[in-house]
């Protein structure tokens, strides 16, 4: 794609040089939006996942969780240790989704710093 250089006055070669040069910014910056696209698409995924996996854990686990723990403890400390560990598991899973949201730049970057300051004021008692 590159423009012939034979007898071109100094002013168009100029123009030339720039419209190749705004071809290949406009090829490369379509890379790194794909790029962080696809990213950001891993770390939403991840975040689906940790809620599906959260919902399969509650609803296919915990009769028979409940049941082992009721066995060896208070059935109240029973019910709050199972809690515990599911809302545990939910927690680093969406803390590992908002860390690839956050690493994937820009506007999905921002979605991600946002979420974490939600996180953070529900875990203050703000939200």
């Amino acid at each position: 794609m590159e423009p012939a250089t034979g007898d071109v006055a100094p002013a168009d070669r100029l123009a030339q040089d720039i419209a190749v040069l705004a071809r290949r910014e406009t090829a490369r910056m379509r890379g790194d939006l794909a790029e962080s696209v696809r990213r950001a698409g891993l770390g939403a995924a991840l975040l689906v996942g940790g809620g599906i996996a959260a919902v399969l854990g509650l609803g296919s686990a915990s009769a028979a969780a409940l049941w082992l723990l009721d066995a060896r403890q208070p059935p109240r400390r029973a019910a709050a240790v199972l809690a515990a560990g599911y809302l545990g598991t939910a927690a680093f899973l969406t803390v590992v989704g908002l860390v690839r949201l956050r690493s994937a730049g820009g506007r999905t970057g921002r979605l991600g710093t946002e979420l974490r300051g939600v996180l953070a004021g529900v875990r203050a008692g703000r939200g």
